[in-house]
């Protein structure tokens, strides 16, 4: 048996802003080096020996079946590591070995690859090569520590390619498959300055596994995109093509709130860079939007979440992560579907690491945006700092509706008041239209009769609830009851506040300011937004509130027409403040 690698690794640094520096262009030396090209020292793989032999193999047969358990693939005798499934062996072995095993087992000879060694050797040497081809790294020494890093996080599956990259790559630099077989991809000709097409098919290989596009109304481009795809499914890609929000019709009653969101809310400087995110359902608002960026003059980039993944989402697509890595400002204008949050939250711990300017517009709607994003939120924040000056020093906050709600909270002074008027700041990313102020409890103890909307994805399933209210009873800051005529509301609620340990849990506690509004529409966007008291279950928001617990859940809940007290000072009456 041969001894397997120890797990200890070389240390990997990084910069202080946590990214690896490459530095000013590289400058060529000899072929294929550079002096300012990349270096690599070995975290994984060992000098003396090579990644294929530090691991153990064995000969198997792959073979699939159909239903009726006949064999639709079977190839035998092929070499895989003995670590791997029989899943892994299947998929890679009829998937993604090169070659006709009617030819024989001689790749070069058009008979196909019979080891796994083959098939990463194929690619990682070809990538290897090309980048010192190029002149990526520093010297072939270099080159050589990359080969074997690349080759050892592949054949001990720590990493894997997109499916067209086993497809394609290597074919033409290992086995020149595809010589004057007719013309290849497209690709930069530096000698020339400019596009050209490949004279074999794999010399340069189609590497990405998916590839946007685009379309006009035109029976002749229609055509162009119909040839487009075939050749890129050809080669193993999919396609997409993306919603141009620019071009999209919307109501022209929506400007004003546009104008507010980049001007007033979110500040947007021509030289600063935009990410806008955007989904079917709420795209025509999202129009307006990037109408309004396109008048400014800025730079900026536009997704529909549709043309990049399914929905409901299970993480945030990777494009919008990265593109967000660029951007100053960004604004989220989508329809919240079950079991989302998650990605949601992927996008904001980005929001917050890059200290973005993020205007978040969850569940939009027109009523929104002819509504709340028309207010002054220039006053909005005035009121809004005068009402943190009172709470902030508050030991006790009170509050009660004619509906029943009756709650005590005691404040934290260790936890932190936050401002989000609708004037954003890179500070805190903030819900448009704006006009709250919130904090994390000490503890809440009392009833609190919800007659206005519930959040999350429940609001848009169940809306304006003032009709059957949801009643929940609050001890030391925890959910121990919820009762409503809506059993299935009650339900659902329930079973959202206990799905981990700390989703009962009061997390947010907060008042609504946004004077421009009058009563609740039945959408938490704006609603948790009206004058009066909300709270929330679940996450704290700990990195602004300096809470120091978690829970991956969070919905908020609202009431109607407060009676407040800051210790003994009442600061509203019925719904209107006092201050």
């Amino acid at each position: 048996m041969l001894k397997l690698k120890s797990t200890r690794r070389a240390p990997v640094s990084k910069t202080a802003n946590g990214r690896i520096h490459v530095g000013a262009p590289a400058r060529r030396t000899a072929k294929g080096a550079t002096s300012g090209g990349l270096k690599f020292t070995r975290v994984f793989s060992q000098k003396a020996i090579a990644p294929f032999d530090e691991i153990e193999w064995e000969m198997r047969t792959a073979e699939i079946n159909d239903d009726s358990g006949k064999a639709i693939f079977k190839q035998e005798n092929v070499e895989v590591p003995k670590s791997w499934t029989p899943l892994a062996t299947k998929i890679a072995v009829s998937k993604y070995f090169y070659g006709d095993i009617a030819h024989g087992t001689d790749p070069y000879k058009g008979g196909r690859e019979r080891s796994v060694k083959q098939l990463v050797h194929r690619v990682t040497r070809t990538i290897t090569d090309c980048g010192f081809a190029d002149g990526y790294f520093a010297d072939k020494e270099s080159a050589e520590v990359f080969y074997n890093e690349l080759t050892w996080l592949c054949v001990n599956q720590y990493g894997a390619f997109n499916s067209p990259v086993w497809f394609n790559v290597g074919l033409w630099h290992q086995y020149r498959v595809g010589e004057g077989k007719g013309q290849g991809n497209w690709f930069y000709d530096r000698k020339a300055g400019e596009a050209a097409r490949a004279k074999t098919q794999y010399e340069y290989p189609q590497g990405s596994a998916c590839f946007i596009q685009s379309v006009e109304d035109t029976m002749e481009d229609i055509m162009r995109l119909a040839m487009s795809e075939a050749m890129l499914f050809k080669y193993g890609s999919g396609t997409g093509m993306t919603t141009d929000l620019l071009a999209l019709p919307f109501n022209p009653e929506y400007r004003q709130g546009a104008r507010n969101a980049i001007h007033v809310c979110l500040r947007v400087q021509k030289d600063e860079k935009v990410t806008v995110i955007a989904d079917r359902a709420c795209q025509d608002i999202a129009a307006s939007i990037v109408a309004e960026l396109a008048e400014l003059g800025c730079p900026y980039t536009s997704f529909v979440l549709e043309d990049l993944a399914e929905r409901p989402l299970t993480d945030m697509p990777a494009v919008v992560l990265a593109d967000l890595e660029t951007s100053q400002v960004s604004i989220f204008s989508v329809c919240a579907q079950q079991n989302e949050l998650k990605t949601r939250m992927q996008m904001t711990d980005v929001v917050n690491r890059r200290q973005i300017r993020h205007g978040h517009m969850v569940n939009i709607e027109p009523r929104i945006m002819l509504e709340g994003m028309r207010a002054d939120f220039n006053k909005v924040d005035d009121l809004s700092k005068r009402v943190l000056e009172i709470a902030a020093s508050a030991d006790t906050i009170r509050a009660r509706t004619p509906a029943g709600t009756d709650i005590t909270a005691k404040m934290n002074h260790d936890y932190r008041w936050i401002k989000t008027s609708g004037i954003i700041s890179p500070m805190k990313w903030g819900n448009l239209p704006g006009g709250e102020i919130f904090t994390t409890p000490g503890e809440v103890n009392g009833t609190f009769v919800i007659d206005g909307v519930v959040g999350d994805y429940l609001c848009a399933k169940y809306g304006d609830i003032g009709k059957t209210p949801l009643t929940v009873d609050i001890q030391g800051n925890r959910l121990v009851k919820a009762t409503c005529e809506n059993k299935e509301l009650e339900a659902e609620f329930w079973e959202y506040c206990h799905r981990d340990e700390n989703s009962d849990r009061v997390g947010e506690f907060a008042i609504g300011t946004n004077i421009g509004l009058s009563d609740v529409i039945g959408n938490i966007l704006q609603d948790e937004k009206l004058p009066g008291i909300h709270i929330a279950f679940g996450n704290p928001y700990g990195f602004h509130t300096g809470a120091d617990w978690y829970s991956s859940t969070h919905i908020d809940v609202v009431g109607r027409k407060f009676d407040i007290w800051a210790d003994d000072r009442q600061i509203m009456a019925a719904g209107h403040f006092l201050v």
